[in-house]
Parts: C-alpha cells; structure tokens; sequence
C-alpha cells in the first residue's frame, strides 16, 4: 500500500509544480525594518522625576518637578483626583513613545500606568493615561524642565 501510494507521487509530479508559484527574476520588495522609538535619556529625565513626584503624592513635589502645575488646572485635577484620596500610589509603567527636538525645546510622548490603593480599600485602581510633555532648557547643556503637560486622548 505504501509502495502505492509513493508511485503516484512519483509519477504525478507535475500536478504539484503547477500547484506551486515559479519564482520570479525579479528582486523581492523588502518591507523596511520596525522603527524602534527610542527617547534620549536627557528627555527622559524630567518625566521619570514627574513619575517620583506621583508617588511622593505631594503637590510641593509636583510643582518642583512641573513649574506650571498650580496653574495648570486641568493636569492638577487630573492627578489630584486620585492623588488626593490615595493610600497608596505606585507608578507600574512608564513607556516613552516618541520625542521631537528643536534646538532648546522638546516634546515628549508617554503613556503612564498609575496603581492605586484609596480609603484603606484593599483593591488596585490602575489608571492608564497618555501625555505629550513640552520640554525646555536654558542652553544645551542645562537639563531639560517640563514646561506644559498635555493629556491625550488614549486610542
């Protein structure tokens, strides 16, 4: 029965040629490589210090690390809406996406996942937001400062 069946394979080999697309001449289109987003570590320092001030839960800490929270009403609500009723809060991820720079300024694109613990409950709250940071400095050697944060809308 095996010696059948190797027969018919043998003897039918054009049946499985045609099946099988013929390589082509032509040179394959190579698909361009994953661009991997990566965001110096200079720009990364502010919102990794923006990230301790969340879990200090201190507002004196926030308006170090960002001189305009006072004034920033909507990040200031945003954060102290949870900050503000917080037992606990641990930043559990902090992904950089994107960064652009010209000359003295800087933008920032993050996503931060933020973990919470409320009036003694003993459940997790996780909070995931996504944020553009504008970044400045004095000269090109001063470290970078956040200048604006900006809430975007998570797709």
């Amino acid at each position: 029965m095996r010696l059948a069946l190797l027969t018919v394979v043998l003897a039918a080999p054009s049946l499985f040629a045609q099946a099988t697309p013929r390589a082509s001449s032509a040179p394959l289109a190579k698909t361009p490589p994953a661009k991997a987003t990566t965001v110096a570590p200079k720009l990364q320092q502010p919102i990794q210090q923006l990230a301790a001030a969340i879990e200090s839960r201190l507002p004196s800490k926030m308006e170090e690390v960002y001189n305009g929270y006072k004034q920033d009403e909507r990040t200031r609500r945003y954060f102290d809406g949870f900050l503000d009723r917080a037992d606990s809060v641990h930043v559990k991820s902090l992904r950089f996406q994107s960064s652009h720079v010209t000359r003295n300024s800087a933008q920032v694109s993050f996503r931060i996942i933020i973990g919470f613990r409320a009036n003694g409950s003993k459940n997790l709250t996780e909070v995931l937001s996504s944020w553009r940071a504008d970044l400045v400095r004095g000269s090109p050697k001063e470290p970078w400062q956040i200048r604006h944060l900006t809430r975007m809308t998570l797709m």
